[in-house]
């Protein structure tokens, strides 16, 4: 008896305790687990829920969605990006830039956010060299993490083009798949990096790709514009925008730039041509005007080029230049009276010129 009241009973208790404690640990982590999985399994349904909203055109719905989800899942950066897409898709270009930054700054290795947010950094860049940087800063970070991400390599190589950064972009473009160089855009960069470096056969033959390419489109043209002007290829871009225009008919500004192309080759006809259809397409317009009395100008055709300038100065009459090319082509007619109007009007529009 004694003996057994000697049995050490808090040592026992303290066993039986453990495995109390132990059982309870192993259910709580079960449940922890389970609620785990079902806040993930609501958590899914309810980005499928307004992914499927937004694909189908529904976004108020999809906003109201995110409203909901926002309540269950606070700070979530893959809903700020999904309400990014909503915010661009109705034209709320600031509101989309906010979300998609958030969405960056509470998930930083979401690279779509990033992706979504450079699109539209991307929009600005080209003419923008503060918005270029920072496009530059979101590609750099997203390849940090992905060295090889397609959009990101792509993206990035574009802004190193825009910066005359031509081998660096090419280094970005060779990390693309095989398949990827088929693309018409990565023959228009590759076209525009090797004309920045004065590589003229590789810019041909980027070129000559380009024109075989079936989707070759305006846009495509003008991302290889600005290399190929820098390098006085006047030949390739009344080509590709030739080549683009047999696909799909350019924009005025697009034709308008098929015709100075041609200018420059010194087709004057089919750059008469050419102008005469852009002024068609957009008759209040005054620069295919002036370009047509240049181009009348260079065959001497005088009384022409001062029809058009006419009809440039009418729908311009503020502008001081149009007024004093006017007074020179009349000299050239002996129109002494003319002249001097002209030329009066020009000092009277633009007196400190």
């Amino acid at each position: 008896m004694l003996r057994l009241r000697r049995v050490p009973r808090p040592f026992v208790w303290r066993q039986c305790g453990i495995g109390i404690i132990v059982v309870l640990f192993a259910a709580q982590s079960f449940c922890a687990t389970a609620r785990r999985a079902e806040a993930g399994s609501a958590y899914q349904h309810a980005v499928i829920r307004i992914q499927e909203k937004i694909s189908s055109g529904h976004l108020e719905a999809a906003r109201a969605a995110l409203r909901s989800a926002f309540l269950q899942f606070p700070n979530d950066g893959g809903l700020e990006n999904l309400l990014g897409v909503v915010e661009i898709q109705e034209g709320h270009t600031n509101a989309a830039k906010r979300a998609f930054s958030k969405a960056i700054e509470e998930s930083p290795g979401l690279t779509g956010a990033y992706l979504n947010l450079g699109r539209i950094l991307m929009a600005s860049a080209s003419s923008n060299s503060r918005t270029r940087q920072e496009a530059a800063r979101l590609y750099r970070d997203v390849l940090r993490q992905h060295p090889d991400n397609e959009d990101a390599n792509f993206e990035y190589a574009i802004v190193l083009m825009w910066n005359q950064q031509y081998r660096a972009s090419l280094s970005h473009l060779a990390r693309l798949p095989e398949n990827a160089h088929a693309n018409v855009r990565v023959e228009a960069l590759t076209c525009a990096d090797q004309a920045g470096l004065g590589n003229m056969p590789a810019a041909k033959h980027a070129a000559a790709r380009m024109t075989a390419n079936a989707s070759l489109r305006e846009q495509d043209v003008m991302l290889a514009l600005p290399a190929l002007r820098a390098a006085h290829r006047a030949d390739l871009i009344a080509d590709l925008l030739s080549a683009a225009n047999r696909r799909s008919p350019l924009s005025a500004k697009g034709l308008r730039l098929l015709g100075l192309a041609q200018e420059a080759e010194g087709n004057l006809n089919n750059a008469h041509a050419t102008l005469t259809r852009v002024y068609e397409m957009d008759s209040s317009w005054a620069a295919p005007l002036v370009d047509l009395a240049r181009i009348a100008l260079a065959q001497k055709k005088y009384r022409e080029a001062l029809g058009y300038l006419a009809h440039a100065r009418a729908l311009e009459p503020q502008n001081a230049s149009l007024a004093y090319e006017f007074g020179l082509v009349c000299v050239k007619l002996g129109l002494l009276d003319e002249t001097i109007k002209a030329m009066g009007n020009a000092v009277k529009l633009a007196p400190d010129n």
